[in-house]
């Protein structure tokens, strides 16, 4: 009997060592930690400082802010440190071969190029450069072992643009853009300009959808664009067609509330 996928990944985690694994959730849950007591403390102080005919709260507020952006600083730091050692890590390093070597496995002498559904990084920073860093060692490493020689197409998930910059006040789709469409424009050769965007292999159409920000007009447009292909290969981080038997459609192509009407 072949070995399940959940037995082939217990055979390429092994328990001992997970210090750096156990590490990066230490250092999340401390992050987490001083945000929680930093805001309970800046509420406070916002809570005394309004019948305060002093300026002595304003003093300490500032302060205090001061303080929480140090202390923002330094776990960003440690945690920017156990993002670059991940790869090295004996503990992550199975897993990342794991799934490189199952991905080469796929690759024939007649294929022209691969494509990383979505998802490629966790995502929920607090800085931009963490997850633009986040995004370009992802990237990096899947080039490297998966396709040096061939195009590297990634499609952009749910997680890769995932939750707002906060302390730089910059959506995470806006670090996407900035760091992956360059990317993906030098890899099929082609100015990309938007996360949805087409390309041809021989007769064939490649449309890739943005899965979190549907554009149905562009999506037209982009077949409209090319009337003499064979096929058109409409690709996406969700499903194009609803496969959670109606209990659930967030996970498909348009199958949110707010696109109910494109839907219809």
């Amino acid at each position: 009997m072949k070995p399940s996928l959940f037995q082939l990944l217990s055979e390429a985690l092994p328990p001992p060592p997970m210090r750096d694994a156990e590490d990066f959730r230490a250092a999340l849950a401390a992050r987490e930690a001083e945000r929680e007591a930093s805001a309970a403390s800046l509420g406070g102080l916002l809570r005394s400082s309004l019948p305060s005919p002093a300026l002595r709260p304003a003093a300490d507020f500032r302060a205090e802010a001061a303080s929480r952006a140090a202390a923002e600083d330094a776990l960003d730091s440690r945690l920017s440190a156990l993002l670059r050692d991940a790869a090295a890590a004996p503990a992550m390093r199975p897993a990342a071969e794991f799934w490189a070597a199952a991905a080469r496995r796929d690759i024939r002498p007649d294929t022209r190029f691969v494509l990383q559904l979505g998802d490629l990084i966790q995502g929920n920073c607090a800085k931009a450069a963490v997850h633009a860093k986040m995004l370009e060692d992802g990237f990096a490493y899947f080039k490297q072992t998966v396709s040096p020689d061939l195009p590297f197409v990634p499609i952009v998930g749910n997680h890769d643009v995932d939750g707002s910059i906060w302390l730089d006040r910059k959506p995470a789709k806006e670090v996407y853009r900035e760091t992956m469409l360059p990317k993906l424009s030098h890899e099929l050769g082609q100015s990309v300009g938007n996360t949805t965007f087409a390309f041809r292999q021989g007769p064939d159409l490649f449309l890739c959808a943005d899965f979190n920000f549907p554009d149905c007009p562009r999506i037209l447009h982009l077949v409209e664009d090319n009337p003499d292909v064979r096929y058109t290969f409409l690709v996406s981080h969700g499903a194009v067609v609803p496969v959670c038997g109606g209990r659930n459609f967030r996970w498909f192509l348009l199958g949110s509330k707010k696109h109910t009407a494109a839907r219809r």
